[in-house]
């Protein structure tokens, strides 16, 4: 099935231009052209409605993730609008871990699909429904409930941070949120009720009062988006037969000051968690359908909060506000109303 759409949006690189004035960000531009997507009985086209901008996003634009091109985008909500079995057509959807999100429209394989049944369903709010619904889901897996492990689960306030948070207090698991600032803590207490456990990394004795609290809950796994320095100082304090896994960049630093006796004479480890390699390494096709499943029937646990959505032509401007703060709530681009 061979079908053209004019007026379809990607992003070029370009050269490297000042629009904030604490980041350096690559100058984008769009190209548009007409294209003609093909489609087998696996796939779908879908015409995008919006695209949330990730951490990833913005890692890549600084260049920390080093790609051939600039491919940005993750994951995005929209409208099937050609399939060859006619009754998924219309129907509204989310996706995700595909490279270059954004464009005007994408051919999805039928088994990426998030479908949403209501009726009235808000396009808007689904568009960050799937990169950061199933990093909680595989990381929240890792936690051995039967040991009775507990959790440290740094960059709190961020999206994926509260949604780690409501799962353990959902599951029973004892967890201990830490954000970058006392403000941050406030903001985090009053937004998900029933947390114990905050601390804020600007509060004094910080890494003392996380240390006894992590041997007192027995928190043997820490969740960390943060990596540099910050993860050498963390990995130090945790219990002896502690596991750190590593899920994100946001210091945009490689992990540093390690020590290496410290990991061998206490059983510590460090392993990396990366949505993609879980999702294509570690789960069969029946997991894979019963975690999206599980993500429909409970949006209630992935709800993320929306903070500003820009037209895609405003792209710069949207850049710019996520960066203000990146922890305030999802920025999103519209590419069709």
């Amino acid at each position: 099935m061979d079908t053209n759409y004019k007026k379809t949006f990607k992003f070029e690189t370009k050269s490297l231009k000042k629009i904030s004035e604490s980041k350096q960000l690559k100058d984008l531009k769009f190209s548009t052209a007409e294209e003609t997507f093909k489609i087998n009985e696996n796939e779908v086209l879908i015409k995008t409605h919006s695209c949330p901008i990730n951490p990833l996003d913005i890692l890549k634009l600084n260049n920390v993730v080093k790609m051939n091109g600039l491919v940005l985008g993750s994951e995005c909500s929209g409208e099937i609008i050609e399939s060859q079995d006619k009754s998924l057509i219309g129907k509204k959807v989310s996706t995700g871990l595909m490279m270059g999100a954004y464009q005007s429209y994408h051919v999805v394989d039928k088994s990426m699909l998030l479908i949403h049944e209501e009726e009235n369903v808000d396009l808007t709010s689904v568009s960050s429904m799937f990169i950061n619904p199933l990093t909680r889901i595989g990381l929240v897996s890792l936690v051995d409930v039967n040991k009775k492990q507990s959790v440290i689960n740094l960059a709190s306030n961020s999206a994926l941070g509260k949604m780690i948070a409501r799962t353990c207090i959902q599951k029973n698991i004892e967890v201990i949120n830490v954000v970058r600032t006392e403000k941050k803590k406030i903001e985090l207490e009053k937004e998900e009720k029933g947390l114990k456990y905050v601390l804020a990394m600007d509060e004094t004795h910080f890494f003392s009062k996380l240390s006894n609290l992590a041997k007192e809950l027995n928190a043997l796994i820490c969740f960390d988006p943060i990596g540099g320095e910050f993860t050498g100082h963390i990995l130090k304090i945790l219990p002896y037969g502690s596991r750190l896994y590593v899920y994100g960049s946001l210091s945009e630093k490689p992990i540093a000051d390690v020590d290496g006796a410290d990991l061998r004479n206490n059983d510590k480890g460090i392993l990396g968690f990366a949505l993609s390699q879980w999702w294509q390494r570690k789960l069969t096709k029946e997991e894979q359908r019963e975690h999206l499943l599980y993500i429909s029937k409970n949006k209630n646990l992935f709800v993320t909060t929306i903070k500003k959505v820009f037209d895609i032509e405003q792209y710069t401007e949207a850049f710019e506000e996520y960066m203000k703060d990146m922890s305030a709530g999802k920025i999103l681009l519209r590419f069709n109303k």
